[in-house]
């Protein structure tokens, strides 16, 4: 059993000030391109236009909506806890609650009047029954799907109960477990190594049922094998609505919730598979919201956090977090999001818009987009196997049956466009999700404890790339033959049975999803080769653990009349390793991603041939004063030729105000402790914010760096007596 030591004090991240622009572009609508699909309401036609880059400012945008102001203090906490207060409701187990959910039954009617072709809408399956509210949903690596959070009455607590549903029989196996933890609103994830599900903290239902909705340190881990829920080693600090974060390396990066007094637990922590947890002692006060960060593992290997209408990121490995810029809307906890490409997230802000959040660089780039309007609160993205993302669920009042959405709509990418298919019968409010299947469909559920429907059901979503004109289901293609597991660096065949062409071939992350985030959602298109009438498709997986961190993934491929085949869902594993100390150069045989850097800052790149270990080479200073590294994917290693240049460091060419000169263009930054500018100097330069266009470090004393070129000198000899 879990300990029942005393909850250290809540304390949490101290914060460093914003140290570079967040350039904001805007695009505008336009019609759809979907035939016969509404796009939602924008400005102009066609893809996204930027704007020039603007300053980011850490004020709020002004007048903020009812449920815009952030859950910091206290009174925050109580005030969000009392919404979470469970109350009487109807319940519905898949066939309504009559007179108990007003307005579900027309609406179901109409939507079955006004449908239009799955081919262009999509198709929602009837309702079936769940045993209990899915408030937490997990895809297993066997394919099966477990889900907990009340009890088969659909009260809160999911203390004793979890469900584990088998999608290819519609089989459920309703399982007690005997640990004492409430896992009512802890957060999942699986593991890895193991396969296992990670299910860290809970509420206090469990431990002290008189005293609810706080935060335990239990950690239970359940075992597909086995469908059982055994305890773990417990965490240093309570949480209750935490979110986790998986790290490249197999980890799991904990944050924020609530503690076991009803105060943030701000300390983040992270587990090690066979090592337990480690403390970010180093990290003294968390700058955002509590209730489930938004929290994504970036390409150079910090995580981003949106929160509020702010960006942070974050450095696990010499911990500490920094605010990067602001959000031209509000995101709130109860809106959704989901990272639908290499470095990119889609944010569904409280006012109906949207942005999109490219972090590759070491800027990141806000666009506004069009977005699926007002009336999404607490509805679900979902990835799907073509890279558009679907939006189900939602209200427009916080958990209330006001202006339901029931309609799916999906988002496209190449155009930032929406378009709506077809209605759903039952409505998704908070404590719903929706998540992925390996067959390509999406399972939309619960909703409820609290809330005006206690929702013991779910119902099945088709898109539209299943369906032909006629609204037949159309032919698939097959995946044959995979490899048992991926690895990193290392290339890869399938066979497949088609009709048609291998247009795609894609990497969905197997889904963890609550309350209106998937913890370790991500999506991958994969270049491949397949000659004509081949069944051999050869895929290339060159890509970083910061961009395909370790876990298991959905492979699917798809034809060149947009069908996707069924997933199949493989372990990847791999990792990066050191091949030459900064200033080094060496040689790569063929195209290969190499990381510079140290720590948990890295700048990739990817490169064929000559390689120089240096900040010119690689565009940026990822860690300005300290020695850096280049790696490569392990894989990869063994083909790396060393060449001679020695080793080198960062030197300070200049400290504030001052000047220097460089021989040839140089990479110079210009900043203090954690926050820089970086600029490329061909000559004279100044060491001054003019010189570099903006002050990363106000009010800090600040210095130029840049690489020496060479070693430094040696101390010279003591003299002789």
């Amino acid at each position: 059993m879990p300990s029942t030591a005393p909850d250290p004090p809540a304390s949490g991240f101290k914060w460093i000030a914003l140290w570079a622009p967040l350039v904001i572009t805007a695009c505008g609508g336009g019609g759809g391109d979907g035939a016969g699909l509404a796009a939602a309401p924008a400005g102009s036609a066609g893809k996204p236009e930027s704007t020039p880059a603007a300053q980011a400012s850490s004020e709020p945008p002004a007048k903020p909506t009812p449920i815009s102001k952030a859950v910091r203090t206290l009174e925050d906490l109580a005030r969000q806890r009392e919404l979470e207060r469970d109350r009487v409701a109807p319940i519905d187990r898949g066939d309504g609650a009559p007179g108990q959910q007003p307005g579900a039954a027309t609406a179901a009617a109409a939507a079955a009047a006004a449908a239009v072709a799955p081919n262009v809408g999509g198709q929602w399956a009837a309702p079936i029954n769940w045993p209990i509210n899915p408030i937490h949903t997990v895809l297993t690596p066997d394919g099966k799907v477990m889900s907990y959070g009340t009890d088969p009455a659909g009260a809160q607590g999911a203390q004793l109960y979890y469900d584990v549903w088998t999608p290819a029989t519609n089989a459920h196996s309703l399982l007690q477990h005997t640990t004492r933890t409430d896992l009512f609103c802890s957060a999942q994830a699986v593991l890895p190594a193991s396969g296992q599900v990670l299910l860290a903290g809970g509420d206090t239902r469990g431990v002290t049922p008189t005293v609810i909705n706080n935060g335990v340190r239990d950690v239970n881990l359940y075992d597909p094998a086995a469908a059982t829920i055994s305890p773990g080693p417990p965490m240093q600090y309570a949480r209750w609505y935490g979110s986790l974060v998986p790290l490249a390396d197999g980890r799991m990066l904990a944050l924020a919730g609530i503690d076991g007094t009803g105060a943030g637990a701000g300390v983040p922590e992270i587990y090690r598979p066979t090592l337990g947890w480690l403390t970010l002692s180093a990290q003294p006060d968390w700058p955002g919201d509590w209730f489930y960060p938004r929290a994504v593992l970036a390409p150079n290997g910090r995580v981003l956090v949106a929160s509020n209408n702010r960006l942070f990121s974050m450095n696990t490995e010499t911990p500490f977090i920094t605010q990067i810029g602001t959000l031209p809307k509000v995101l709130n906890w109860s809106m959704p999001w989901a990272m639908f490409d290499r470095g990119k997230i889609l944010l569904i802000a409280e006012d109906g818009g949207a942005m999109v959040v490219d972090f590759n660089g070491s800027v990141p780039i806000v666009t506004s987009v069009a977005g699926p309007g007002a009336n999404r609160i607490w509805s679900t993205l979902t990835v799907l196997p073509d890279g558009k993302v679907l939006l189900t669920g939602g209200s427009s009042v916080y958990n209330e049956l006001v202006n339901t959405a029931f309609s799916a709509m999906i988002w496209n990418p190449a155009t930032g466009l929406w378009t709506t298919g077809n209605d759903a019968q039952k409505a998704r409010l908070y404590h719903s999700s929706a998540m992925l299947l390996p067959d390509g469909t999406v399972l939309s559920g619960g909703g409820g404890s609290p809330g005006p429907v206690v929702n013991l059901n779910a119902e099945i979503y088709s898109p539209p790339y299943l369906f032909d004109s006629t609204g037949a289901r159309r032919t698939r293609p097959l995946i044959n033959t995979t490899p048992s597991q991926l690895t990193l660096g290392t290339n890869f065949r399938v066979t497949v049975a088609s009709s048609r062409p291998i247009q795609r071939v894609t990497l969905v992350r197997t889904g963890s999803v609550t309350h209106s985030t998937d913890f370790g959602q991500r999506f991958l298109q994969l270049p491949f080769t397949q000659a004509s009438g081949s069944a051999n498709v050869d895929i290339t997986l060159n890509e970083s653990p910061n961009i395909l961190p370790i876990g298991y993934y959905l492979l699917f491929v798809i034809d060149n009349a947009g069908v996707p085949s069924v997933g199949k869902i493989l372990k990847l594993g791999g990792s990066m390793t050191q091949v030459a100390n900064q200033g080094q150069s060496f040689t790569l045989p063929a195209s290969t991603v190499v990381e510079f850097g140290t720590g948990g800052n890295w700048i990739p790149k990817t490169v064929t041939g000559s390689v120089s270990c240096k900040s010119d080479f690689f565009g940026g200073n990822p860690s300005p004063t300290v020695t850096k590294a280049c790696r490569v994917l392990a894989t990869k290693a063994s083909g790396v030729t060393p060449g001679s240049a020695p080793a080198t460091t960062d030197r300070t060419v200049a400290s504030q105000g001052g000047s220097f000169t460089t021989t040839s263009a140089t990479l110079v930054s210009y900043g203090a402790d954690r926050r820089w500018v970086d600029k490329v100097v061909n000559g004279a330069g100044a060491c001054t914010a003019a010189f570099f266009g903006s002050d990363p470090a106000p009010s800090a004393a600040k210095i130029c760096v840049a690489d020496s070129g060479a070693a430094p000198p040696a101390p010279p000899p003591p003299p002789r007596h």
